[in-house]
């Protein structure tokens, strides 16, 4: 394991991706989907006492460079301060977060669906089973065996949440 030297770094690599729809935001998450070449930008706060959630999910293709302009893609519940990790089969879990100042235990996925009658695949998105307790501002992390587990975070009167909990979302 090696870090390269920073002064040997390629400035001309970084390039400036173009704008969201949702526009700027703050306290939301970016889940890159590899199988797909998909980075799907969810939720946040489009102002900066987080008083206002964004339910705009924003698509970035990375193989055309820009963010799907066809599609207006909505979460299900709109949530800043939330978590987001990689499932299984191309699917992303969104969960927990804060909305109008109240921590969240919902949970919802964006996942790809196949429709027969047209032979295209669409990113779709639904509810699963929530948290067992709300919390905003916790990590998730996802396991080898299909579990998310989820440490940390704050319950709706600022209370650390110092339990984890053992997510089996599907």
């Amino acid at each position: 394991f090696f870090l390269k030297d920073p002064a040997g770094f390629d400035k001309k690599a970084v390039a400036e991706m173009p704008t969201m729809a949702a526009g700027g935001r703050t306290r939301h998450t970016a889940t890159y989907v590899s199988a797909q070449g998909f980075v799907h930008v969810v939720g946040g706060y489009s102002d900066k006492a987080h008083l206002t959630p964004v339910s705009q999910i924003d698509s970035f293709e990375i193989h055309q460079r820009q963010f799907q302009g066809a599609t207006n893609f909505f979460s299900l519940e709109g949530r800043g301060g939330h978590s987001a990790v990689q499932l299984d089969h191309n699917a992303v879990l969104v969960f927990g977060g804060f909305k109008n100042g109240k921590a969240l235990a919902s949970a919802e996925i964006i996942y790809e669906r196949h429709e027969a009658s047209d032979g295209k695949t669409y990113i779709d998105r639904a509810f699963v089973d929530s948290l067992r307790k709300p919390r905003g501002g916790a990590l998730g992390l996802f396991l080898d065996n299909g579990t998310a587990v989820v440490i940390g975070g704050v319950d709706d009167t600022g209370h650390f949440q110092t339990a984890g909990e053992f997510f089996t979302p599907l």
